[in-house]
């Protein structure tokens, strides 16, 4: 490990812009007649803005936790806060966190799966264009689309959202993170972190369902078109596992 405060203080600017463009809708909600009628993805819909509003406020919130105390402990001689403010962000005092200055393994895999998932979403955002929707629906000019990175995984929108979401679990609570090092799920943040893990528990398990429901809308769609392209592209949402 090493100490690279400035590295790590774009590392984390870069993963908090990273999330949200993960999270964003390139194009305006369909038509509810557009709309999958009931189920799962009807549920996570309706759910998506208020999930989305706390991830993206809680993920800020670490950031720019983090990149504060980083700054205390990293740039003494150009503090901007109160030792008071600081013991609110990290209750630890500053001589027992000076390892919040490195980087390790798990800290830069973490960036590097929150980067490359968001990438891999907006790649799939290019791709679909106006077919691209938060919603389950089938819009009047719906097409197959059958090209990369459509032809690895039929829902790679979705990889790219759960590598992002791992990296950014990877990168809060790698060991020298924040959350660790300063004992923040030790003080009155830890409901708020809990419910951060709560969403991301269910924004899992919500995708997982939503593959069958588009699946299945696809089908009724295309039929024989759609079961040939299963069978070249056998795996939802990762190659050679499911």
């Amino acid at each position: 490990m090493a100490d690279y405060p400035q590295l790590k203080i774009i590392a984390l600017v870069a993963t908090a812009i990273a999330h949200h463009y993960s999270i964003i809708s390139p194009v305006p909600p369909v038509d509810e007649k557009e709309r999958l009628s009931s189920g799962q993805g009807k549920t996570f819909e309706y759910a998506m803005p208020l999930l989305r509003f706390i991830s993206e406020s809680l993920v800020i919130w670490g950031v720019l936790s983090e990149i504060t105390a980083i700054a205390v402990v990293g740039f003494p001689n150009t503090t901007f806060i109160s030792q008071g403010t600081y013991a609110a962000l990290c209750p630890n005092p500053i001589h027992k966190t000076p390892q919040l200055l490195s980087i390790n393994i798990v800290f830069g895999l973490g960036v590097l799966l929150a980067v490359c998932g968001t990438a891999l979403r907006l790649w799939c955002f290019r791709v679909l264009g106006r077919l691209f929707t938060s919603q389950v629906s089938l819009r009047p000019s719906h097409t197959l689309v059958q090209e990369a990175p459509y032809n690895f995984v039929r829902h790679p929108s979705y990889t790219g959202m759960m590598l992002h979401d791992i990296g950014i679990v990877m990168v809060h609570f790698s060991p020298n993170g924040w959350d660790r090092e300063c004992g923040i799920m030790y003080t009155l943040a830890g409901p708020c972190i809990a419910l951060w893990m709560v969403c991301m528990v269910y924004i899992f398990f919500s995708l997982w369902k939503r593959t069958a429901a588009e699946d299945e809308l696809l089908k009724g769609k295309f039929g024989p078109v759609w079961e040939q392209y299963a069978r070249d592209v056998p795996w939802k949402l990762f190659p050679y596992i499911t």
